[in-house]
Order: C-alpha cells, then sequence, then structure tokens
C-alpha cells in the first residue's frame, strides 16, 4: 500500500467515514453578521438553532442544510476539512475541524457576510 493511501486511509477511518456516510447535527452558537448596517452579532442558546451535516469520502458527497458538494479530503493534514457550495444567490464555506467537531460556515450574499459558529456531535440518522 503506499504511504499517502495508507496515510488517509488511517486519517478516515479514525473518524469512521472511510466506507459509509458520518451524520453530524451541528448546534449554533453564535453569528457575526456584516451587513450595509454594520456589525451586528447573535448568540444562540443550545438547541435553538441546529444543523445536519453528512460527509462520505466513499460516494465523494457532504450535504449541508440542502447543498452539496464534493468531499475534499484534508490535504493539508491539519485535520480541519474545507467544503464549498455555490448557488445564483450566495456563496457558503465550511471549516469543519475533525478533532474539536466545531464547525465555522462563512456565507456571502451580494454585499453582505454571515460568519456562524457551530459545535457539532456525532448522530446516527433516524431511518437507514
Amino acid at each position: 500500500m503506499k504511504p499517502t493511501l495508507a496515510l488517509v486511509l488511517m486519517l478516515f477511518g479514525s473518524f469512521g467515514i472511510e466506507a459509509k456516510s458520518i451524520y453530524l447535527s451541528c448546534d449554533t452558537l453564535n453569528l457575526r453578521a456584516f451587513t450595509e448596517s454594520g456589525l451586528s452579532t447573535e448568540t444562540f442558546s443550545r438547541n435553538e438553532r441546529v444543523k445536519s451535516l453528512e460527509m462520505n469520502q466513499a460516494e465523494d458527497r457532504v450535504v449541508w442544510d440542502g447543498y452539496t458538494s464534493r468531499f475534499i479530503p484534508d490535504g493539508n493534514g491539519d485535520n480541519v476539512y474545507e467544503m464549498k457550495f455555490k448557488n445564483n444567490y450566495s456563496s457558503r464555506t465550511l471549516m469543519f475541524n475533525q478533532i474539536t467537531k466545531s464547525l465555522n460556515e462563512t456565507i456571502f450574499i451580494r454585499d453582505e457576510m454571515f460568519q456562524f459558529e457551530y459545535q457539532c456531535e456525532i448522530a446516527a440518522p433516524l431511518f437507514r
């Protein structure tokens, strides 16, 4: 087995995403919004705003809040997975830390930017 492939398998094997989907429930901690009105912040209480993240390396798929993207391996080995989603109206970037299970989402809509911070935990789907 090639050393690079072995390293990739070890990384994903430790996280459990080598052959199946892993599901995470992500609880919103806070929001920072940069709009025409200036900077505004909001803090959320536990379970007030929860989103789901599905990652599947074998099927090359990531699903976040109804958006689907390709699975991009952690190329630089920092345990942070970077994902991008784009449509005609907005672009989203996710930075998911495999170790701490923290997730940062940045959304650009026209001239405005919204930064959400989440704390995720592994969850089992209700139906398979």
